[in-house]
């Protein structure tokens, strides 16, 4: 393998997913002499610490194994280590990886190959291994492990798996939690309170915030600033203006969550992967998660949403993350109290068959057209608890907040 490789892949172990979802596919036999010692300095590391490593921490951890180093032997490691090239990005990692492997076992085999041709004493076995390797796409062997069968096991997942509840008792019987890997979906008509209930689910008293949940709250149906003062509101029952003049009491009352809240805003779906990578929430909430861009072309608009969704649905599994997706009703959802998942806005079937769950958010006509304040929680897909059905809620739209 080239010293260029080298350092890339070096570059690329620096960082712990990585290391975790490849180590075993591409591991120390890949690298020689010196580059061969960084890697198991750097593999010793990510089992210990499960972290991103620096050059500067490798470099301290290798100084430390190997004390006796001459100065000239130090010198070499330490061009070696600046040589490495930064980290790039996760998809054009994936064919780094495919190339190295492809030269490994093309390697492997051209020598394997030259020993049996001169009489040596040859393995062949390590042939076939590689060639089931290759032939099977590249897949690391943590990947192709299965679940545990223990009983103990089991029950452990039934406990935990629904650790995080709503904060509203209709819809907790219909939907019992929600926890790691699940993937949902939240639709409402413009001007029907969809912001203020995920607000008021994730930050309102008991919600998923005070329940100790670390909640990512990414806005960019409307400023972060603006959800993020909502937020304040829906969590203290203040209006704005009381709020404005009782600072310190709602500072008290903020100062439970606050550890647990995070709000950004980004249009980008790739910003938002490395967001849940970089503060590991417990629930992600994207309002709206539609208007995310990914890359690709696509010969209709439902294909690319239908794309973003199983980017959502992927971000929930990979990062052991509830998400929460917000989006709109089309305009058959005007004036309804049952709202299904067929009148998402842009849906056909690609959006919906992505999640977990899905919440329709009614709100009815008046006949002088006044606000009445209810709104109609429809679950019209439910992986989770099973239940189908529908719960009455009042808006408090002044404070961002919902009760039964």
């Amino acid at each position: 393998m080239s010293d260029n490789t080298n350092n890339l892949l070096l570059g690329l172990f620096l960082k712990y997913d990585f290391w975790e979802s490849n180590h075993l596919l591409i591991g120390d036999q890949y690298f020689q002499d010196e580059s061969k010692r960084i890697y198991s300095i750097i593999s010793e590391a990510h089992s210990k610490y499960k972290r991103d490593l620096t050059i500067n921490e490798v470099e301290a951890l290798l100084m430390a194994k190997y004390p006796l180093l001459t100065s000239a032997q130090k010198s070499l490691y330490i061009n070696l280590l600046r040589d490495i090239k930064p980290v790039i990005g996760s998809d054009v990692a994936e064919e780094v990886i495919k190339a190295s492997f492809r030269e490994h076992v093309g390697e492997t085999i051209a020598q394997l190959g030259m020993n049996l041709i001169e009489g040596n004493e040859t393995d062949l076995s390590k042939v076939k291994e590689l060639v089931e390797k290759y032939e099977g796409g590249f897949i690391p062997e943590k990947e192709l492990e299965v679940l545990s069968n223990e009983f103990e096991d089991i029950l452990e997942y039934a406990n935990d798996k629904l650790p995080w509840k709503f904060n509203l008792a209709g819809l907790n019987r219909l939907i019992p939690g929600i926890g790691p890997g699940n993937f949902g979906i939240m639709f409402a008509l413009v001007e029907s309170g969809k912001s203020a209930f995920n607000i008021s689910i994730c930050f309102g008293p008991d919600g998923f915030a005070e329940q100790g949940a670390r909640v990512l709250y990414v806005a960019n149906e409307e400023p972060a600033e603006a959800t993020r003062f909502r937020a304040v509101m829906s969590n203290t029952g203040f209006s704005e203006e009381r709020l404005l003049q009782n600072k310190h009491a709602a500072r008290d009352m903020w100062r439970r969550i606050k550890d647990n809240v995070l709000f950004h805003e980004t249009t980008e779906i790739r910003q938002l992967e490395a967001l849940v990578k970089k503060y590991k929430p417990d629930i992600v909430v994207v309002d709206q998660m539609d208007k995310l861009n990914i890359n690709g072309s696509f010969a209709r608009d439902d294909l690319k949403l239908s794309e973003i969704y199983r980017h959502g649905r992927e971000i929930a599994k990979k990062n052991q993350c509830s998400v929460i997706a917000v989006t709109q009703a089309d305009v058959s959802a005007d004036g309804r109290t049952s709202l299904r998942f067929t009148q998402m806005s842009g849906s056909k079937i690609g959006k919906p068959a992505e999640a977990d769950y899905v919440l329709g958010l009614g709100k009815e006509s008046t006949e002088n057209g006044s606000d009445n304040f209810l709104r109609y929680l429809t679950v019209s897909k439910n992986k989770i608890g099973g239940k189908h059905g529908r719960c009455i809620i009042t808006i408090q739209p002044e404070v961002s907040r919902y009760r039964d």
